[in-house]
């Protein structure tokens, strides 16, 4: 059993609501625990635990300790209508589990994702549940950019076997690290390569939006864009990448298939 293991578990245990008080929701994780066939040899690991998961739930906002003027009392802990609203909203993020919202887009891509991708998109769920959005939005955008870089690459091979000159990678080359040279040559070229008619419809807006995840954290040029980001747009950037990362590596395979 491992923390990464116990944190579906103990969000799915507080979000059931069947718990007053720091045992009985204990009591719901162990139950949970057990129907999921997670294996603990010792209870007081697993109890350990689930108190720093808890903890994590407190840092965030979810949960707050009871009491009143005199004292806090961390044996009553309640729901925050802050708790209440990400409860509501966390449908396609599961921010309990990192794992699962990777495993679920690498089903939706239909093949392995690379791993860059993943520990950058982990970190940046992970942020997400810490409370630090701008870093959320930094960890997203270097996923975004790496799976900008990893579509790029792919195209210029492509480019290069069908014509058998690097025309392509001469153009990314001058553009070095420009995030918006480097966007600008491969969406120019995209528009004018013979895709299927629904990837012609919808490259421009997808790619449009991966760029604006990128720019979450990046200027034109490539340096530190120093912005600031609530958990809304935190959010909603990591509902939007799945979309954007099925789009990309759609034209991977068409590409590594079809060629240009």
């Amino acid at each position: 059993m491992t923390k990464e293991n116990l944190r579906s578990v103990v969000w799915d245990a507080v979000k059931a609501g069947e718990w007053e008080n720091l045992s009985d929701l204990h009591a719901r994780i162990k139950e949970r625990a057990d129907e999921r066939n997670i294996p603990f040899e010792d209870e007081r690991e697993l109890e350990a635990m689930a108190n720093q998961l808890i903890w994590e739930l407190m840092v965030r906002g979810v949960l707050t300790p009871g009491g009143d003027a005199t004292y806090l009392d961390f044996q009553v802990l309640k729901l925050t209508e802050s708790g209440m609203k990400i409860l509501d909203i966390e449908r396609h993020v599961p921010e309990s589990d990192p794992g699962k919202f990777i495993e679920r887009i690498t089903e939706q891509v239909n093949r392995p994702i690379d791993e860059i991708v993943k520990i950058y998109l982990r970190e940046s769920v992970l942020t997400l549940m810490t409370g630090y959005h701008v870093a959320t939005t930094v960890m997203l955008s270097v996923a975004s950019e790496r799976l900008l870089d990893i579509l790029i690459d792919e195209y210029s091979k492509a480019s290069k076997k069908k014509t058998g000159k690097d025309t392509f990678g001469n153009k990314i080359k001058r553009a070095g690290r420009s995030t918006k040279e480097r966007f600008d040559t491969l969406r120019t070229d995209l528009q004018k390569a013979d895709l299927p008619p629904d990837m012609v419809e919808t490259v421009d807006m997808q790619l449009s939006g991966l760029y604006t995840l990128i720019r979450y954290a990046r200027n034109d040029e490539g340096a530190p864009s120093g912005r600031a980001f609530d958990q809304d747009t935190a959010h909603a950037g990591l509902l939007l990448f799945p979309q954007y990362c099925v789009h990309v590596y759609g034209l991977i395979n068409h590409l590594q298939q079809n060629g240009l």
